[in-house]
C-alpha cells in the first residue's frame, strides 16, 4: 500500500516500512530527511526500516509466511534478537 506524505503525517507512524518499487529507490535517509516530518514517532525514534526483497513481500505465493517474517522483525527486532 503507498500512503501519500500528508497520510503519513497525520497517522504519525511508530515504525515506518518500505521497500523498493518501481522507477526509483529510496533511502531511509531520504525519508528521514523530508521536510516537516521531523515530528513523526517513526523518524523521530530512528524506525525507518527498509524491506531488501522486494519481490517477497509485493508479489502474493508461497513466500507470504517469509514476507510476514521480515515485517515482523522491522516491527519487533527484539523479538528475534533472541534466538
Amino acid at each position: 500500500m503507498t500512503f501519500s506524505p500528508e497520510m503519513v503525517l497525520s497517522h504519525n507512524p511508530q515504525v515506518i516500512i518500505f521497500c523498493y518499487h518501481g522507477a526509483s529507490l529510496l533511502t531511509a535517509e531520504q525519508i528521514k530527511g523530508r521536510i516537516g516530518w521531523e515530528e513523526v514517532a517513526a523518524i523521530k525514534n530512528n524506525r525507518v526500516e527498509f524491506l531488501p526483497d522486494q519481490d517477497i513481500v509485493t508479489r502474493t505465493g508461497p513466500r507470504v509466511v517469509e514476507s510476514l517474517e521480515l515485517v515482523a522483525k522491522s516491527i519487533h527486532p527484539e523479538l528475534f534478537d533472541k534466538q
